[in-house]
């Protein structure tokens, strides 16, 4: 229970990390691509207020000279009534102008054209808080880049509070003037930053796209994230005013950017959660999932193998994997270790009852046993049968009889039987083992006995896979075993195991020299081996000239 719900565990961590990296990607998708559609679409109606202003002046007649008189006299374009015009001598250009039209224009007096330009001053003010009323920009302006005026703000309109529209309103209805001008916002009130010249730092290093308005490599608008006229952080669009070839002068949309951010963010912040929301239940939907075909089926074969390893009931394991309905590969695996088992306990029983179990267990039999172990590690793959042959060929050189070879033969086979009960993914794992997974490993010599332990009739098999991991002096596992209380027949299984598993492939080395190995045979006889035995395993090698007796 405890190893099921573990796997369960390590399962839902990893599909966790791989929905939260895959959350965290398209986080950053939907920030970008939210960022960029957002700040398009700001774009594209701040682009159409702009040319809609432009277009607006452009159409006025000997717009030019007008721009000049507005910023030769930024004095008469203050908060001064009309009334404020005659105290300036003016009288006479009220009087002669006659429902004055802009296409007169050039043939006004210089008072005339100062009233003039007055008029459409606040005519384009007009145009502008209108704007702003309409659309909540922060400022509009107009404002000289050339050489001649750098900088010159010509009018400038500002957001007011609702407050100051109201008493703006209630002062327009109680109003008795004969001639009513409309409201402005002009520089120099309280709250407008810029100085009483009027002038604004349009320096290259804070308005990259005022240079490149200047330099005349621009299109239609351009764009900047730049100080505004109060020193607050202001995303600003400019569309140039071009006048007989001329783009001296520029409409500009000031928006808060700290404002566009603050709603970016939210916006962008409210689908981040709910993009994760649904990220969140269909990881539990995948992990219930997986639960369901994956790792309760996996843990079942598991159980069901070593509950057949431990009491040799077959149909309780049969019936168990019976129960596995996974249309998948577990589900095919289940299959195949209910007909493994079958086939097992059929042949086991064939052997009680025939009592000629000892030549029924082929070497056919055996060799598939061993390979159906091995297959289990890419590394170790023919270990057993290669076992088999050096155990069989000791045997052969210390003159043992005929029946003894083909005996040891048999337990160099099977004496890795029990790793069929160790997780493959102990067997294969190529980093350091806990120590619960080193014991893990170590307990396939017990599980091999008990697995071979019934078959009477060659009690030497179940011996072999117990104790081909104890050593002469006692230092091996699982019973340190000292000595004569090894069987001979083992000690020779230990020789040829230590040998092979240094001239074989490991997931962190190739296999040894052939010299290395013999010198940790030769240290060690007496020892950890048999003398007897090592000495005769080093006769083999040294017959091994070309070292053919590796993996």
């Amino acid at each position: 229970m405890e190893k099921k719900q573990r796997l369960l565990v390590q399962t839902g961590l990893r599909i966790a990390a791989f929905f939260l990296i895959m959350t965290a990607a398209l986080g950053f998708i939907i920030y970008t691509g939210g960022t960029s559609m957002y700040l398009s679409a700001k774009n594209e109606m701040i682009d159409r207020d702009l040319k809609r202003i432009r277009e607006e002046i452009i159409l006025i007649p000997e717009m030019n000279e007008v721009f000049d008189i507005w910023a030769e006299n930024p004095e008469l374009f203050s908060e001064s009534s009309y009334d404020d015009y005659y105290s300036l001598g003016m009288e006479n250009a009220l009087d002669e102008l006659d429902g004055f039209t802009y296409t007169k224009f050039s043939g006004y007096t210089p008072e005339q054209k100062i009233y003039a330009a007055h008029s459409m001053h606040s005519t384009v003010l007009s145009w502008i808080q209108y704007e702003i009323s309409q659309f909540d920009y922060e400022r509009i302006y107009i404002m000289d880049i050339g050489d001649k005026y750098p900088g010159h703000v010509y009018f400038l309109g500002t957001r007011e509070d609702e407050e100051e529209e109201a008493s703006e309103e209630a002062a327009e209805d109680t109003a008795e003037e004969t001639v009513e001008a409309p409201a402005e916002v002009l520089p120099g009130e309280a709250g407008d930053d810029i100085s009483a010249d009027r002038q604004y730092d349009i320096s290259p290093e804070f308005h990259p796209a005022v240079k490149k308005i200047r330099s005349g490599i621009f299109g239609s608008t351009e764009y900047e994230v730049a100080p505004g006229a109060d020193g607050r952080e202001m995303y600003i669009g400019y569309a140039p005013i071009d006048l007989y070839g001329r783009a001296d002068r520029v409409v500009c949309i000031e928006y808060d950017w700290s404002s566009f951010r603050k709603n970016l963010t939210d916006n962008l912040a409210l689908m981040g959660l709910i993009v994760l929301g649904i990220m969140m239940i269909a990881g539990l939907m995948l992990i219930a999932y997986l639960a369901r075909t994956a790792v309760r089926p996996a843990v079942k074969i598991q159980q069901g193998v070593r509950e057949y390893i431990k009491s040799k009931e077959s149909s309780r394991v049969i019936a168990d994997m019976n129960m596995i309905n996974a249309d998948n590969e577990l589900g095919t695996l289940a299959e195949d270790v209910s007909e493994l088992v079958s086939e097992l306990d059929e042949h086991i029983s064939k052997l009680k009852d025939s009592g000629e179990r000892m030549r029924a267990l082929t070497v056919e039999v055996m060799g598939a046993l061993a390979h159906t172990i091995d297959a289990k590690d890419k590394y170790t793959n023919g270990h057993s049968e290669r076992v088999a042959i050096y155990s069989r060929m000791i045997a052969k050189n210390l003159g043992l009889p005929q029946e003894q070879q083909e005996k040891v033969y048999y337990m160099g086979l099977l004496h890795d039987i029990g790793k069929i009960g160790i997780p493959r993914e102990i067997i294969n794992k190529t980093a350091k083992l806990t120590d619960e997974e080193y014991e893990l490993i170590r307990s396939h010599t017990t599980m091999g006995y008990d697995i071979l332990k019934n078959i009477e009739s060659m009690p030497e098999l179940a011996q072999a896979a117990r104790w081909h991991h104890e050593l002469l002096d006692g230092s091996g596992y699982p019973d340190g075993r000292i000595g004569e209380d090894i069987p001979f027949l083992v000690r020779i299984i230990a020789v040829a195991d230590s040998y092979d598993a240094m001239t074989s492939n490991r997931s962190y080395r190739q296999y040894l020299p052939q010299d290395v190995a013999r010198s940790e045979i030769a240290k060690n006889a007496g020892k950890q081996f048999d003398p007897a035995v090592a000495e005769c395993m080093l006769k083999i090698i040294d017959n091994d000239k070309y070292y053919f007796l590796h993996e």
